[in-house]
C-alpha cells in the first residue's frame, strides 16, 4: 500500500514540476494574491500590523481644530468608518483629496504606522485614495437642520449663554446665523428646523482629554458621543444632520469643525455635520467658521506666490474661513457684541465651490487656449441679476475644477462685506483674484488670494484689483485685466492660454517701416496702460485697449491711417516726441462711421507714434489698421516778386486751415511774415520782402483746435531784377 502511495505522489510530483517548467518556459510570473479590504472595524484592528500595507473602505470625515491663540498649533484627523459607525483607522499623511471624497465612501491603501487602543482606532499612513461612492447620507442644499446641544462638564459650573441666547444666534435675521448661511450659499441652503436644547451634563472634565489633568488633547468623539446621549431624549436624531456642541469650559487650544459619525442614536448609526464650541468660540465669526468646515470647506490663506502654513494661515480678512475669532488683529470688526462677538464677514467665492452653493448659470469658466470678458456682479448680490458671480481659469483641464484653478470674483460695501470694505479698506468695491492650489495640504489652505508683486499685505490695496490693473502669471500663461466699472457689474477680461497684444504698451510699439501697412490684433486683452496719454477726440481722456505702432518718416509725406474693417468702435491718435512727453499731431473717433480715419503731413526725420483705441470700455476684440502715405507737393524755390505766391498739399480733416510763417533766419525767429485761417492750399504773401534767401513752413489747423506738426521747412529766394 505504501509503494503505490510512493508511485501516485511521484507522478503528481512530476506532474507538477512539468507544469512548473511549462510556465518557466512561457515566462510568466505566479499571480499575486489579491489583497482584502477591510470594511470593518472590528477585523481590520484584529488584523492590522504595523507596517503592512492595506485597503480599507468606508465613509471619509475629517476634523479641524482652530486655534484661540496663535501660539497655538493648528489640529486635524481624518477618519474612515464603517456601516456600523465605528472609527476603521485614523489617516495620515493624507493631501487635499480629503476635500474632495469629505463624506463620500471611499477605498485607501496605505501603510499601518500604529495600532489600535481602546480609545484610538488604528491609524494609516495614506498612499492613495479613491471614491467608491458619493456620499448619500447628508445633503448640501435644501434645509440643513442643526441640533445646538448646550452640554456642561458635570464638574464645571458655568454657563457661557442662556439657552435663548443660543436660540437667538441661529435665527434668520441680520446677522444672526440662518440669515448668513442663506446669504452665503444664495438661499441653495438654510438652517430651517434648528433648535437649541440643554444643559446637559455629562462626566467631569478630566474623563474626556487623553491625558488628565492636561486639557491639551481633547477626545472630541467620546464628547460628541455622550453629549448627543445626554440630548437623545429631547431630539430626533433622523431629523437633523448637523450638530453644534456648545461647551461650558474649553478644549484645550481649539475651536473644532467637520463631520463624526456616532453610534445608536435613535436606534441608527449616522454621520453628522459636528461644531464642538468652547465659549470663547461661541460667537458669529467662530462658528460661521467651524461650521464651514462642518460643510466641507478648508482654509483660506496667501499670497499665492508664497503662502504660509500652519498657524499662518489666518490672514486673510476677506474670508470667514481664513481669519475668524481669536485671529482678530487682521480684522477690525465693525459690529461687535460682549454676548455674541464680532459678525461673520463673508466668504470668498472659492468656497461655495466645496459644497457646490455657487449657482451653476452664474459660473463663467474660461477654459485653456481661450479668451473671454466677463461682467461681474458683486458677490453674494440677490437676487442674482443676469451677469455672472464667479470666473473660473482652469489651468489643467478644461472645465475641471479637480485641479488647480484661478477665480474671480468682486466684493463691495454691502452686508457681510461691509467690515472689510469700510473698516479694512476704506474702499466701496473691489475685485479679488485667488488661485485654488488643489495639491496644497487643505487645512494649510487651497485658495490662495493673489496680490500685486506678491505682497504680504493681503488685506490692503495690494489684494483689490481695480479698474486698469491687469494680473499674469507668466508660468500658466493667464492673464486676468480689470477693465472697468460698467454700471453694476465690473468687466474682467480674461486669457487662457493666449498670446495678448505685444504691442500693448507704447514702450514696445510695432516698428512700421513701409507702406501700405495693415495690421488686424484682436484687442480683448488689451490694457489701458499708465503711460498711455489722453486723446482729445475722446474728450481728453485715456482710450481703453490701446495698441501702439511706431514710424519714422523717411520723407515728406502725407499719411493716412484707417480703421475701416474693424468689428466695434475705434479712435485713432497720432504723437509726435517721446514717450512720457508726447504732443498730439491728431485724432479721431468717429469719422463717419463708428470707425476712424485721420490724414496728418509728415517730416522727413521725425518718429511718429500711432494709437488704436476704444472710447468705451465696453467695445474691443478684431480690429483692422490701415496705413498708407503720399508724397508731398513740391515747392518753387525762386521769385522774381517781392509777394510770392506758396503752395502745399492738402490735409484731410474736420474744418481744416492752415497756419504760414517765413522768415529770413532758420530758427524762424524773427518771422518776416506769418498768416493764419488760411481756406486754400496757397497763399500769396501779404508784405513786400527784400531780396535774398527765406525759410518757411505751414501746419493745419484742426476744426477742434488742434494742429499738425509743422511741415519740412522749405527755402525759396526773392531776386527781383
Amino acid at each position: 500500500m505504501s509503494r503505490k502511495l510512493g508511485i501516485v505522489f511521484a507522478i503528481v510530483l512530476m506532474n507538477l514540476l512539468a507544469g512548473a517548467m511549462v510556465l518557466m518556459g512561457q515566462d510568466t510570473p505566479p499571480s499575486e494574491p489579491t489583497r482584502e479590504t477591510f470594511t470593518s472595524a472590528a477585523t481590520f484592528s484584529s488584523r492590522a500590523q504595523v507596517g503592512q500595507t492595506a485597503v480599507i473602505e468606508g465613509t471619509l470625515t475629517w476634523i479641524i481644530g482652530d486655534p484661540q491663540s496663535v501660539l497655538e498649533p493648528m489640529r486635524f484627523t481624518a477618519t474612515v468608518w464603517d456601516d456600523q459607525g465605528q472609527p476603521i483607522a485614523r489617516l495620515t499623511e493624507i493631501d487635499g483629496s480629503a476635500y474632495t471624497y469629505y463624506l463620500d465612501r471611499v477605498q485607501v491603501t496605505g501603510q499601518v504606522s500604529a495600532l489600535a487602543t481602546s480609545r484610538v482606532p488604528t491609524t494609516l499612513s495614506v498612499t492613495s485614495m479613491r471614491e467608491v461612492a458619493p456620499g448619500t447620507s447628508i445633503s448640501s442644499t435644501g434645509p440643513q437642520p442643526f441640533a445646538n446641544i448646550a452640554c456642561a462638564f458635570s464638574d464645571v459650573p458655568a454657563r457661557p449663554k442662556t439657552i435663548a441666547q443660543y436660540q437667538t444666534m441661529f435665527g434668520n435675521t441680520y446677522p444672526n446665523l440662518d440669515h448668513y448661511f442663506r446669504d452665503m450659499s444664495y438661499n441653495a441652503i438654510n438652517l430651517t428646523g434648528s433648535f437649541t436644547v440643554g444643559y446637559f451634563n455629562i462626566g467631569p472634565i478630566d474623563n474626556y482629554f487623553f491625558d488628565p489633568g492636561i486639557y491639551d488633547n481633547p477626545d472630541l468623539g467620546l464628547i460628541a458621543q455622550d453629549c448627543a446621549e445626554a440630548a437623545d431624549a429631547a431630539i430626533n436624531y433622523a431629523t437633523v444632520v448637523g450638530i453644534n456642541i456648545l461647551l461650558n469650559d474649553n478644549l484645550g487650544c481649539c475651536a473644532y469643525g467637520g463631520s463624526f459619525s456616532y453610534t445608536n442614536l435613535d436606534g441608527a448609526n449616522r454621520t453628522i455635520r459636528t461644531t464642538w464650541d468652547p465659549p470663547w468660540a461661541q460667537e458669529y465669526d467662530v462658528i460661521g467658521h467651524e461650521m464651514g468646515h462642518a460643510f466641507g470647506m478648508p482654509h483660506s490663506t496667501g499670497p499665492s506666490g508664497s503662502p504660509p502654513s500652519g498657524l499662518g494661515v489666518y490672514v486673510s480678512a476677506w474670508d470667514v474661513m481664513s481669519d475668524a475669532g481669536g485671529n482678530r488683529s487682521y480684522r477690525p470688526c465693525a459690529e461687535f457684541s460682549n454676548l455674541y462677538g464680532c459678525t461673520a464677514q463673508g466668504m470668498i467665492a472659492a468656497q461655495l465651490l466645496y459644497p457646490d452653493w455657487m449657482p451653476a448659470t452664474d459660473k463663467a469658466f474660461v477654459n485653456r487656449g481661450f479668451s473671454q470678458s466677463v461682467l461681474l456682479e458683486r458677490l453674494r448680490n440677490q437676487p442674482v441679476g443676469s451677469d455672472d458671480l464667479i470666473a473660473l481659469i482652469p489651468t489643467l483641464s478644461n472645465s475641471s475644477l479637480d485641479d488647480d484653478f484661478y477665480t474671480v470674483e468682486v466684493r463691495e460695501n454691502v452686508g457681510y462685506d461691509q467690515n472689510n470694505m469700510v473698516q479694512l479698506t476704506g474702499g466701496t468695491w473691489t475685485t479679488l483674484i485667488h488661485f485654488v492650489d488643489r495639491s496644497r495640504n487643505f487645512q494649510n489652505g487651497q485658495p490662495l488670494i493673489v496680490t500685486a508683486g506678491n505682497s504680504t499685505a493681503i488685506n490692503g490695496p495690494a489684494a483689490m484689483w481695480q479698474a486698469g490693473e491687469s494680473f499674469r502669471d507668466t508660468t500658466r500663461n493667464v492673464t486676468i485685466n480689470i477693465i472697468a466699472r460698467e454700471g453694476n457689474a465690473v468687466r474682467v477680461n480674461i486669457g487662457n492660454n493666449t498670446a495678448r497684444p505685444t504691442n500693448d504698451a507704447l514702450s514696445s510699439a510695432t516698428v512700421v517701416s513701409l507702406f501700405p501697412f495693415n495690421a488686424t490684433p484682436d484687442t480683448l486683452l488689451a490694457t489701458q496702460e499708465t503711460a498711455d496719454p489722453t486723446l482729445t477726440c475722446l474728450g481728453n481722456q485715456k482710450g481703453y485697449y490701446t495698441v501702439w505702432y511706431r514710424h519714422t518718416s523717411t520723407s515728406n509725406q502725407t499719411i493716412i491711417l484707417n480703421t475701416e474693417a474693424s468689428l466695434y468702435d475705434t479712435a485713432l491718435g497720432v504723437f509726435s516726441g517721446s514717450p512720457g512727453n508726447l504732443t498730439e499731431i491728431a485724432c479721431n473717433d468717429n469719422d463717419t462711421t463708428p470707425q476712424a480715419r485721420l490724414e496728418f503731413y509728415a517730416q522727413s526725420g521725425v518718429t511718429y507714434y500711432f494709437v488704436l483705441a476704444s472710447p468705451t470700455s465696453s467695445v474691443f476684440g478684431p480690429a483692422s489698421l490701415n496705413i498708407a502715405s503720399t508724397p508731398a507737393s513740391p515747392v518753387s524755390t525762386r521769385f522774381t516778386t517781392t509777394s510770392p505766391t506758396l503752395t502745399w498739399n492738402a490735409v484731410s480733416g474736420i474744418g481744416v486751415t492752415y497756419e504760414l510763417q517765413v522768415s529770413a533766419e532758420a530758427s524762424f525767429s524773427p518771422l518776416a511774415y506769418a498768416a493764419n485761417s488760411i481756406a486754400g492750399l496757397s497763399h500769396t504773401v501779404g508784405t513786400a520782402l527784400f531780396d535774398g534767401t527765406y525759410y518757411w513752413r505751414v501746419r493745419a489747423r484742426f476744426g477742434n483746435g488742434t494742429f499738425s506738426g509743422w511741415s519740412t521747412v522749405g527755402t525759396f529766394s526773392i531776386d527781383v531784377p
